[in-house]
């Protein structure tokens, strides 16, 4: 166990012991989702994860499937492929008062970017699709598509007069 969740199906092999070589772990971490994003901002991860993950708070189960490589000497080097499932979970974006509910689909991950395609969530009272991609310049480009109502957007943005706007409009940010 870490914090709430369980690890599963998970082996850890050194392959060499003079010269020590690296650990080579492989298991799934299933639990609580706010788990898996500690792990994510409080573990040896959060230089690369932390930012991302600070700004959240999270419910429900998730499962993270991990394939990482610690070296314990001179030999080998870091290696990390994770997976982060989302479960009909619930994610509160708090510094933009967000929340997203009945999340669906699969983060993926590597040392270097955060990927997605087609991340299902309801928010702003209308059915989101979110993409993650690394960008030309190296940094995280997160894409939101949906359809949304003027009367969810108008609290939002208090300084856009909107009195005189009414409907849905489709949206990508």
């Amino acid at each position: 166990r870490i914090l709430d969740s369980e690890f599963t199906d998970t082996t850890a092999v050194i392959r060499q012991l003079d010269p020590v070589g690296p650990v080579e772990i492989v298991g799934t971490v299933r639990g609580p989702l706010r788990d898996e994003l500690r792990l994510l901002g409080e573990s040896p991860l959060s230089e690369d994860f932390g930012p991302f993950v600070a700004g959240l708070r999270a419910e429900g189960e998730a499962r993270l499937d991990l394939d990482f490589t610690v070296p314990l000497d001179t030999l080998g080097e870091y290696r990390l492929d994770g997976a982060l499932h989302f479960l009909d979970n619930r994610l509160e974006l708090v510094d933009w008062e967000l929340p997203l509910t009945g999340i669906r689909g699969t983060l993926d991950f590597d040392l270097d970017a955060l990927r997605a395609r087609d991340i299902r969530a309801q928010g702003l009272g209308s059915e989101l699709t979110v993409d993650v991609a690394r960008g030309d310049s190296g940094g995280t480009w997160i894409t939101a598509r949906g359809r949304v109502d003027v009367g969810e957007i108008r609290p939002r943005v208090p300084d856009v007069p909107l009195d005189a706007a009414s409907g849905r409009a489709g949206f990508t940010v």
